[in-house]
């Protein structure tokens, strides 16, 4: 797949967009792409502070707003739709996708590589890239702190994924605790943090079925580190949510237990997104879900259909 790739963006000028508040992940993905192929980066709708900050470390600049038309080539990279990307419109004919999400029933896109039991983009941005013996630093740390940022810092990652990460050490010379440094939160955002987390904690609801417990909760941020805070007070799956004016945000996490017991939050998510005309999806222990609708009925949904599953 990397030489159609590779001939895709060494053609005409590229521009890599970044999903809605990218991650690390997708930031990573695009720094690696632009220093390999020096294509434009672009964020239409806003960066996490990571990601700011591998940005800042990396010295890559993102373009704010552009005109496709200028492009011959776009690639997406840790999304597979606009309502993702936060745009209206794209030429998916002249897109590419490379995503380790579950791959939709239908993308239009020129091109698609996804990967579900990748454990992020990065992983696949450096497999796709040949796993160079030698490369950069700065692609080195991109990829690594996006690896580190979807992992939950090796939480969840594979035996293929440390296998990875330690040849993008030996290949730049990019450390463990220098990728490790842009994850320290510090001043107003650090705090912000806690109090969602404590916040989760106070809403929380949960229910029980046999040996099983799942829990969910509201905050207006922070979403998945309030449903990782859940899951360390004891939740075998939890769901957290927010909800701004009609549209809601959710995202489920869940247990290894959970998902040796049959639970994919990410096809779950998926299902549910079809039917409330949403977009969802994700990992079998990491997934969202984002629509128009009455928070608390969604989550009411996720709960009782989780505990279908694992008690079924």
């Amino acid at each position: 797949m990397m030489p159609e790739i590779d001939k895709f963006l060494s053609k005409g000028r590229a521009l890599a967009i970044l999903h809605a508040n990218a991650d690390a992940d997708a930031v990573g993905s695009g720094i690696a792409l632009s220093l390999r192929y020096e294509i434009d980066l672009h964020a239409p709708s806003g960066i996490s502070r990571v990601g700011k900050r591998l940005l800042e470390d990396t010295g890559i600049a993102v373009l704010d707003q552009v005109n496709f038309n200028d492009y011959d080539n776009i690639v997406v990279v840790d999304a597979s739709s606009t309502t993702m990307l936060g745009i209206e419109t794209l030429d998916w004919s002249k897109a590419i996708v490379i995503d380790h999400h579950s791959q939709p029933e239908k993308c239009e896109a020129r091109l698609s590589v996804f990967d579900e039991d990748a454990t992020s983009t990065c992983e696949m941005i450096w497999e796709l890239l040949g796993c160079p013996e030698k490369t950069d630093e700065k692609t080195g740390l991109a990829l690594l702190v996006g690896i580190l940022g979807d992992t939950g810092h090796f939480h969840h990652a594979t035996e293929k994924t440390l296998l990875n990460a330690a040849a993008i050490i030996l290949a730049s010379g990019v450390t463990i605790q220098d990728a490790l440094a842009l994850f320290e939160a510090t001043g107003q955002d650090e705090i912000s943090q806690k109090i969602s987390r404590l916040k989760g904690g106070q809403r929380l609801k949960f229910e029980r079925k046999g040996r099983w417990l799942v829990a969910a909760s509201q905050v207006s941020s922070f979403e998945s580190s309030v449903a990782r805070g859940l899951l360390g007070l004891g939740a075998d799956v939890a769901f957290v949510a927010s909800q701004h004016k009609e549209e809601f945000r959710l995202t489920g996490r869940a247990k290894p237990s959970a998902l040796k017991a049959g639970l994919h939050l990410g096809k779950m998510l998926e299902e549910l997104a079809r039917e409330v005309g949403g977009e969802g999806g994700g990992h079998d222990g990491a997934a969202g879900l984002s629509g128009v609708g009455d928070v608390e009925a969604m989550l009411n949904f996720c709960v009782k259909k989780a505990l279908g599953v694992l008690t079924g």
